[in-house]
C-alpha cells in the first residue's frame, strides 16, 4: 500500500521531518500511519546484519578501477541488505581525500573527483537496481573528522564547484534516491542550512529532485534547514525539541506550511519509491558466491608497488619465512562507521577471524614444496591509539634460512577510524622496528601494507625489494594476499591517492584550526598540485605495477560534432596475463593558464594474454576539458591546445597529442 501524505494533519508533517522518537535507525511511522523505513550504515554493507559479509574496504573496491567489480561488489551487500529488510544503505561516501590524514578515508574512494562520481555512479545504480535506497554522503567538503561538528570549509567558488561538488555531480547521473548533508560548515554557513549548497547548487544547478537528508545530529536549527531544503532531520533529536522550534517558526511567519509540504512530499515519493522496489526485491547469491566476491574485489584492487628482480610470484621450492601478526589475524577494516556487527571488539571479532586461516597455512596449501614458518614479529596491543608490541623471538633464524622473508604490516581500526583523524601517515614505530631487523638477515624482503590510506614507505622501502599494498580486505584478506604473493593471480589494482611522504611535501595539509580549514591548495588537490609544481612522492596517483609489461603505442584524436575520441594500442609485452589501467589526462593550460598540468578525464581496464593486443577507445564530450568560470558562475571551454595523455600512471605518460578547439 502506498504512502498518501494528503491525509496527514499539520502535527504529523511537522513529525514526519524527523526520524522515530523510538530509535536512531528509523523514520517516523506516525503509529501505522506512513511507512517506517530502516536505514544502516554503511559503505561496505549494513551493520548488524545476519549473515556477516565483511567486504573488502571502498579504498580496496576503488583501487581495482573495475566498474563489472563495483557491480558484482554492490550486488553482494545488496543480498544482505534484503535479507535484513534494510530499506535505506547509508552510503556510498563521496567525499574526496583531500588530505591522505583524514581518519575515514579508507571508506572514501580517490583524491580524484571524476574517477570518484564514475565509481559511485555504478555503486549507486546497482544498490537501487535492487530496490535499496542509497544515501550518498558526506555532501560537501567533509575531507576531514578533526572538528567535523563545527568546522568550516572555507573555499572559493571554482573549488567548491571543481573538486568538491564534482564527484556528486557525476554520480547524480544516477539518480540517487536520497543525499546526507555532512557536519560541518562551508564558508561559514552548517551545509545542513545552508541555502547555497543546499538549494541554489544541489537543486537549482544540478537539477537533484529527490530527498536531502541530514548525518546523524547534523540539523542545529529545522526551520533553517527546512528552508535550504532539507527534508529529512535524522535521527530525531534529544538534544532539542525539534518540533516546537518548527511550530514556532510557523506562527512567526519564518516557515509556511506550503514549505512543510514540499519536503513531506518529497519523502512520501521517496517512501513509496522503496516500497514498489521491495515488491521486485530478490537474493541473487548465496554465502559462498558472496565471499568470493569479496575475494575478487581483493584481487583487484590490491597494488603491487614494487617488484625489483621480480623476487614475486613466489616459487615453489623456496624457503619463505612469515612474520607479523596481521599475516595471521589481518585487520578486517577501519573504524567507526565501518565496523559490522554488535561488539567489532569482543566476541564477534574474534569469532569472525576464525574464519580465516592464516597467511603461512594458506601458503604451505599453495606451495607445496616449500619449506614456510611463521613468527609474529609483532604483536597489536588492543585499546586505544592502536599501537602494537615487539615479539622478534626466533625471527632472526627464520629470516637466515629462508630465501624469502614476508613481513605483514598495517593499520588497525583504531588508527583508522571515523571521529578522528590520524596523526602520522607512518606505520607505528614497532612495526617499522621489525622491518628493519628482518631486514639485517635477509636480501629478499617483502613488505605486504594493509590499511585504509596512504602510508609513508619512505622507512623501509629500501630495506625491501617487494612492496604489495592491500587497502582493508576484510574477510578476503589472506586468501586473496595468498593467490598474489604466488602468482595465481597477477595483481592489477592502481593507486587512487597519490603515496606521499607523511604530509612534509604538501604545504596546504599543515594547518589544523578548530573552526576554519582554510581551501589554499583551491583546485589542485593530491597529483594535481604534484604534477603541476614537481613535487616528488613515493608513488604517484594511477600507480601500480604487474607481473607482466604493457606497451602503449598509436595513439589517434579523432574530433567529432560536440568533442573528440582518443584510441591507442595496448600490448601485453611479457610472458603471463594481466590487466593493465590505462588512464587519459588532459593539460589546458595553453587554454587558461590557471589549470593543473594533469586532470583525469578517462580510464580502463584491460585484460590482455602474453602477446595480445587490444586497441582501447574512448570518447569524450568538449565539456570534459571544461572549468568552472566563477565568474559567469557556469563551466567553460576556452579556445585554444589541449594535451591530450595516456598513461599508466599520472607520472608515466606514454603517449601524447595535442588538440584545438
Amino acid at each position: 500500500m502506498k504512502f498518501d501524505y494528503t491525509n496527514l494533519s499539520l502535527e504529523e508533517k511537522i513529525k514526519l521531518l524527523s526520524g522515530s522518537e523510538n530509535d536512531e535507525q528509523h523514520t517516523e511511522g506516525l503509529n501505522g500511519k506512513a511507512h517506517s523505513l530502516s536505514l544502516q550504515d554503511g559503505p561496505i554493507g549494513p551493520h548488524y546484519a545476519e549473515p556477516l559479509l565483511w567486504m573488502p574496504s571502498i579504498t580496496c573496491l576503488a583501487s581495482s578501477w573495475n566498474q563489472d567489480i563495483v557491480e558484482q561488489y554492490v550486488d553482494a551487500i545488496s543480498d544482505i541488505c534484503v535479507l535484513n529488510d534494510v530499506d535505506v544503505l547509508l552510503g556510498p561516501s563521496v567525499n574526496i581525500k583531500r588530505n591522505p590524514l583524514c581518519g575515514r578515508n579508507f571508506e572514501y574512494i580517490s583524491e580524484d573527483p571524476l574517477l570518484t562520481g564514475e565509481i559511485a555512479k555504478t555503486y549507486i545504480k546497482t544498490l537501487q537496481n535492487r530496490g535499496v535506497s542509497c544515501s550518498m554522503k558526506h555532501y560537501l567538503a567533509n575531507n576531514r573528522e578533526y572538528a567535523r561538528l563545527q568546522c568550516s570549509s572555507d573555499m572559493d567558488e571554482r573549488t567548491l564547484r571543481e573538486i568538491y561538488t564534482k564527484a556528486f555531480e557525476i554520480a547524480i547521473e544516477a539518480d540517487p534516491w536520497a543525499i546526507m548533508c555532512s557536519y560541518n560548515r562551508v564558508n561559514g554557513e552548517l551545509v545542513s542550512q545552508n541555502k547555497h549548497v543546499l538549494k541554489k547548487v544541489l537543486r537549482d544547478e544540478l537539477h537533484y529532485k529527490n530527498l536531502i537528508m541530514s548525518d546523524w545530529g547534523a540539523v542545529h536549527n529545522r526551520p533553517l534547514a527546512l528552508k535550504a531544503s532539507l527534508d529529512l532531520e535524522m535521527p530525531h533529536p534529544a538534544w532539542h525539541d525539534t518540533y516546537e522550534l518548527t511550530r514556532n517558526a510557523l506562527k512567526d511567519g519564518s516557515i509556511t506550511e506550503k514549505d512543510i509540504d514540499v519536503s513531506v512530499k518529497r519523502i512520501e515519493a521517496w517512501t513509496n519509491k522503496i516500497l514498489s522496489a521491495k515488491e521486485t526485491r530478490f537474493v541473487k547469491y548465496n554465502n559462498e558466491e558472496r565471499h568470493e566476491i569479496a575475494v575478487k574485489t581483493l584481487l583487484e584492487g590490491a597494488v603491487l608497488l614494487k617488484n625489483n628482480d621480480n623476487i614475486l610470484p613466489l616459487k615453489n621450492g623456496q624457503r619463505i619465512g612469515v612474520f607479523g601478526e596481521h599475516s595471521e589475524i589481518p585487520e578486517l577494516g577501519g573504524g567507526g562507521s565501518n565496523n559490522l556487527g554488535d561488539n567489532p571488539y569482543g566476541e564477534f571479532d574474534t569469532r569472525f577471524r576464525i574464519k580465516q586461516k592464516g597467511l603461512a597455512s594458506l601458503l604451505k596449501e599453495k606451495l607445496d614444496k616449500s619449506r614456510i614458518e611463521y613468527q609474529c614479529g609483532y604483536q597489536y596491543k588492543f585499546g586505544f591509539g592502536g599501537h602494537y608490541n615487539i615479539f622478534f623471538y626466533d625471527c632472526e633464524r627464520i629470516a637466515k634460512e629462508s630465501d624469502v622473508s614476508i613481513i605483514v604490516v598495517g593499520t588497525n581500526r583504531c588508527l583508522e577510524c571515523e571521529g578522528y583523524d590520524r596523526e602520522t601517515l607512518k606505520l607505528d614505530s614497532i612495526q617499522i622496528d621489525v622491518i628493519k631487523e628482518i631486514s639485517k638477515f635477509t636480501k629478499n624482503l617483502v613488505v605486504v601494507i594493509e590499511s585504509g590510506g596512504v602510508i609513508d614507505v619512505s622507512d623501509f622501502v629500501n630495506d625491501a625489494k617487494a612492496i604489495l599494498y592491500v587497502p582493508f580486505g576484510g574477510e578476503a584478506t589472506n586468501e586473496g594476499l595468498a593467490k598474489l604473493l604466488t602468482g595465481e593471480v597477477n595483481p592489477s589494482g592502481k593507486l587512487t591517492e597519490s603515496f606521499i611522504e607523511d604530509t612534509n611535501v604538501n604545504p596546504f595539509l599543515h594547518k589544523r584550526d578548530l573552526n576554519h580549514d582554510i581551501y589554499d591548495d583551491r583546485i589542485y588537490v593530491g597529483y594535481r598540485l604534484y604534477e603541476t609544481k614537481g613535487i616528488k612522492v613515493n608513488y604517484p596517483f594511477g600507480y601500480g605495477l604487474s607481473y607482466t609489461k604493457f606497451k602503449y603505442d598509436n595513439l589517434k584524436i579523432d574530433k567529432t560534432n560536440d568533442g573528440f575520441v582518443v584510441s591507442y594500442d595496448i600490448t601485453n609485452i611479457g610472458d603471463v596475463a594481466g590487466k593493465e589501467i590505462s588512464e587519459v589526462y588532459i593539460d589546458g593550460r595553453n587554454a587558461f593558464e590557471d589549470r593543473p598540468a594533469k586532470e583525469l578525464i578517462g580510464f580502463q581496464k584491460t585484460l590482455l594474454n602474453p602477446g595480445e593486443k587490444k586497441t582501447i577507445t574512448l570518447s569524450f564530450k568538449n565539456k570534459s576539458l571544461a572549468y568552472f568560470d566563477d565568474k559567469i558562475n557556469a563551466w567553460r571551454v576556452n579556445p585554444g591546445i589541449y594535451r591530450i595523455m595516456v598513461g599508466a600512471s599520472a607520472s608515466d605518460i606514454r603517449l601524447e597529442d595535442n588538440i584545438k578547439i
